[in-house]
């Protein structure tokens, strides 16, 4: 744009001629700015973190095995479905597996939005002080879906949630 007062005419659309020092402090208000199209690239941190995000088409099954500390059997049963559900809280608190066997248990995290996952240990105790858990999931935003895999001798068991351990929590019996 071309603003005309009497002989002077000035171009507005431009900055004005100055020395190097000053013409990179003024590059740096009036260059184009930069417009970048596809995918940029992440350092590995970073695509670990997306892909443990996924979408709600995917699946993530992650595998804790107690079987290989305890010596258990090869075949795996299926076992029995821990469901998250809204409200930050397991749909079922008391559950009963086969002692003796590996069982595969399913985590599903209907909490949408929420983060969850399921660990379990022989003792409440055991779960405050973080010591050796038998079994454990990632933590994982719902929706998303894990398994564990556990073969227990005969007995109580205590599990909860690693991010909300106050809140849910329940006794795994294994007969």
């Amino acid at each position: 744009m071309a603003v005309s007062t009497s002989n002077i005419v000035r171009d507005y659309s431009r900055p004005p001629f100055l020395g190097k020092a000053q013409r990179s402090v003024v590059h740096a208000f009036f260059r184009p700015i930069p417009v970048r199209y596809g995918h940029r690239r992440c350092s590995g941190r970073q695509r670990g973190a997306l892909a443990a995000c996924g979408s709600h088409d995917h699946t993530s099954t992650t595998t804790t095995s107690a079987a290989s500390r305890s010596g258990g059997s090869s075949s795996t049963a299926a076992g029995p479905e821990i469901k998250m559900v809204p409200s930050t809280k397991f749909e079922n608190t008391d559950i009963t597996v086969d002692a003796g066997k590996t069982v595969t248990i399913t985590v599903n995290n209907t909490d949408t939005g929420v983060r969850h996952n399921f660990a379990l240990y022989k003792t409440k105790e055991d779960a405050d002080a973080n010591n050796d858990e038998l079994a454990k999931t990632d933590i994982c935003t719902a929706p998303c879906v894990q398994t564990a895999d556990v073969n227990l001798t005969a007995g109580k068991y205590f599990f909860h949630c690693d991010v909300h351990p106050s809140q849910m929590a329940g006794t795994l019996t294994a007969k």
